[in-house]
């Protein structure tokens, strides 16, 4: 079923409301591992099939769908084999015994029976069964050229490796490798997954689908990712399709014999998927082409040589150049989301650019006509956008159109186009004429990260107070550093920033930032952000997106990179002083930070427990703060400081001694309604809880003699003073950081020159007792 594609931006886009999920991308990526454990112990922060199992749960839940139509839609058509002809290649098959358990008797009724269902027997019988069928050629008229024979079905017996994908090992693939082991899942081109005895389908469907998503990670360019999952108790197999608003699957088929059952499956619709998904081109197995080119028939990865053509884009750019994409430089992990990928290229000129792809939101203003916008409203401390394009939507262009139908449930082709319209996402193409490295990376020095921290916070502010428009999603992969400074222009706003100023870094990434000119501060309901950064209140849903909580998630991020900047060495190191001499580990003194991963519940708990946690530890217990200030690395000692007058400037309270407190919004209330404080001082607390229910539920409102207001960082320090008070902070700690590189050079520089001075005392002592040598043998 085909519709007509809409355009790329709706018109009057709206933001929905969504919930906080937990996702994948709360667990960093290998690569991004800010330390790990060398030792044969467990490593840490490690990121396998299991630690991101329960988080595609939360990903999936209500963006799975099942459809009667899916072969017909997606993998049988035009330009796969006919029925007559799969009937032809089982009889050969039979005929040359080339696979056990297929045969066919007289009447040319064909049967299907694996010798097996276990996890040693199934998956290579099923390999040798789908290769034999792909190995029939017939002349069909697709896309697939004579070069794609290589792609084969192998059982895996070991984890397939890739620079950054975490240890899983699905039970067969289809790959371009006949040794993925080897390959990895660059090869990888359709994952499999065999139920194992003992655990549910729901478990098997999320192994699958972490599978899709190793895949995604390998392959920049993937649209979405073909899956398989296969029965251990009957001839059952259910084919899937993943892609950035979930997942689309068929119905059980039963490949058990050549009954002709219509839709729902047969054994020579199965043969017919099988052979096509062996054969097919790289659009139709699932990736992105029309904005690049390569050598390769599929455009897997940097090996390929991918490259793409800078189109002019109006008002930024005006030549057009064909841009080499070098490497990849960031990405994110995870199903149902954005999907970003970063690269790094070079264009014809030699300039080094930075080209992003991702699947933003099609309810959302384009990212690329938010940072037009800040152009045009004289923003400063944003990187240079050279060009941007809006490619492929999911409902039409990925999923060609289709609608679920069926045979279990009438409203589901409702409740599905309920989900499109607020998950359809469009490919979208960013090229940048700034880069930089993101202050997550933990070979970034101090200095480097404090000077990133204060242009990212000055570019914030100079897009809410000059453009009106807030960020809302700040994270340490959302703050770059630059090695190479830009200036501040003449017309930049003195309040601020002064012009001239040297900014070395930048903040990025405007995919959730906001119009408020436009939407006004009642279109910021929805929430959005990184997980483990986003602010208390906007985990509870208790308030709309404020300027003082992304202030708020900047304060974590400094709290995050401060954490996690740890080596290799370091980590060995503080393994050896945490273990006492009998070897056994020190027992750890109660604390609400886990020694090795401090702030590991921000990313894996729910969204109340987050808030619940942040309020009490960071808020409300100074002592349990400056706890979680000791896991500092030994190097951003100075962020201490820092971090304790960030926590005042957010919180803190008006003649306290250090104490801070969180102070709320006031919900309005209705015509008539009484104040939910009034006349409750002698009744129960019970009474109490329930009476004020309506302000906020899991709160005490009744302890707040005040509210804050929404222009306010706190209670009469409205968002401008806010602001100065943090770039005052950052401008110390980034003085003090300078002063002690400054002391290190020229310590160093005495040092040099001590020791230049005594090499050179020595060299005169060796000549003088060389040339005394001399005299003394003439």
């Amino acid at each position: 079923m085909s519709r007509s594609r809409p355009s790329s931006a709706p018109a009057g886009c709206t933001n929905f409301s969504t919930p906080v999920k937990r996702k994948t991308a709360c667990v960093p990526l290998p690569q991004d591992v800010p330390y790990q454990s060398t030792s044969s112990g467990n490593p840490k922060r490690q990121r396998t099939t299991t630690t991101v199992k329960h988080l595609l749960r939360s990903e999936l839940a209500k963006c799975r769908h099942t459809s009667a139509t899916f072969a017909e839609d997606f993998l049988i058509g035009e330009r796969t084999i006919t029925r007559e002809q799969s009937l032809g290649i089982l009889r050969s098959i039979t005929e040359k015994s080339m696979v056990p358990g297929i045969s066919h008797d007289s009447s040319e009724r064909f049967t299907c029976v694996p010798p097996g269902y276990t996890n040693v027997i199934f998956p290579p019988w099923f390999c040798r069964f789908a290769n034999s069928i792909a190995a029939n050629d017939y002349s069909l008229a697709n896309e697939r050229t004579s070069s794609c024979s290589d792609a084969i079905w192998v059982p895996c017996s070991r984890s397939l490796p890739g620079e950054r994908n975490n240890r899983a090992r699905p039970d067969f693939v289809l790959a371009l490798d006949e040794n993925p082991s080897t390959g990895g899942w660059r090869t990888v081109l359709v994952v499999g997954e065999h139920h194992s005895t003992g655990s549910s389908v729901d478990i098997s469907f999320l192994k699958l689908a972490a599978y899709a998503e190793q895949v995604f990670i390998a392959q920049p360019f993937r649209n979405f990712v073909f899956g398989i999952l296969t029965s251990n108790a009957d001839t059952f197999i259910t084919f899937w399709r993943f892609d950035r608003a979930g997942a689309v699957g068929s119905l059980n088929m039963n490949y058990g014999s050549c009954s002709t059952h219509g839709p729902d499956g047969g054994l020579t619709t199965v043969a017919r998927c099988l052979h096509t998904l062996a054969r097919m081109s790289a659009s139709a197995i699932g990736f992105h082409t029309s904005s690049i080119t390569c050598k390769e028939l599929y455009p897997t990865d940097a090996r390929c040589n991918i490259s793409t053509s800078v189109s002019s884009c109006p008002g930024v750019a005006d030549n057009v150049q064909v841009c080499r994409l070098d490497n990849v430089i960031f990405v994110a992990s995870g199903l149902v989301s954005r999907g970003t990928r970063v690269w790094e290229g070079t264009v014809d000129s030699g300039k080094v650019v930075a080209i992003k792809y991702s699947w933003r939101s099609a309810s959302r203003v384009s990212e690329g006509d938010l940072y037009k916008l800040a152009v045009e409203r004289g923003v400063f401390g944003l990187p240079q956008l050279i060009a941007y394009d809006s490619y492929e939507d999911i409902t039409y262009g990925v999923r060609r159109g289709h609608i679920p139908i069926s045979l279990t449930a009438a409203n589901d082709s409702i409740d599905y186009s309920d989900h499109m319209h607020t998950h359809n996402r469009i490919l979208t193409r960013l090229i940048f004429g700034t880069t930089g490295v993101p202050i997550a990376n933990q070979m970034l020095p101090p200095l480097a990260v404090a000077r990133a921290l204060l242009a990212g916070l000055i570019g914030h502010a100079s897009l809410y107070f000059d453009a009106k428009v807030l960020h809302r999603d700040l994270s340490p992969y959302n703050i770059i550093s630059c090695s190479t400074p830009v200036i501040v222009p003449d017309r930049a706003n003195n309040m601020i920033c002064v012009p001239g100023t040297e900014l070395y870094g930048s903040i990025i990434d405007l995919d959730y930032a906001l119009d408020i000119s436009t939407h006004g501060l009642s279109g910021l309901a929805d929430r959005t952000g990184t997980y483990p950064f986003i602010a208390i209140q906007i985990l509870r849903g208790h308030e709309g997106h404020r300027y003082r909580h992304d202030l708020e998630s900047m304060f974590y991020v400094l709290l995050w990179v401060a954490c996690y900047h740890i080596s290799e060495a370091d980590e060995a190191s503080k393994r050896e002083n945490d273990k006492q001499v009998d070897g056994n580990p020190t027992p750890e003194p109660k604390s609400p930070w886990i020694r090795s991963d401090p702030l590991a519940i921000w990313g894996d708990a729910e969204p109340d427990v987050v808030a619940a946690h942040k309020h009490t530890n960071v808020i409300d217990s100074t002592f349990n703060f400056r706890q979680l200030l000791q896991h500092f690395h030994p190097r951003f000692e100075p962020f201490c400081y820092a971090a304790h007058r960030l926590r005042l400037a957010l919180w803190g309270q008006e003649g306290g001694a250090g104490g801070c407190k969180l102070v709320v919004e006031e919900i309005p209330k209705a015509p008539g309604e009484q104040d939910a404080r009034e006349g409750m001082e002698n009744v129960g607390e019970t009474q109490r809880r329930r009476k004020g229910k309506r302000v906020y539920k899991d709160l005490e409102n009744l302890q707040y003699e005040r509210f804050i207001k929404k222009d306010e960082v706190r209670p009469d320090v409205n968002d401008l003073q806010g602001y100065l008070q943090f770039r005052d902070i950052l401008r110390d700690l980034v003085s003090e950081l300078e002063d002690e590189r400054d002391d290190w050079e020229e310590k160093e520089q005495d040092k040099g020159g001590e020791r230049r001075n005594r090499e050179g005392e020595e060299g005169h002592e060796k000549l003088g007792s060389e040339k005394a040598g001399k005299e003394s043998i003439g």
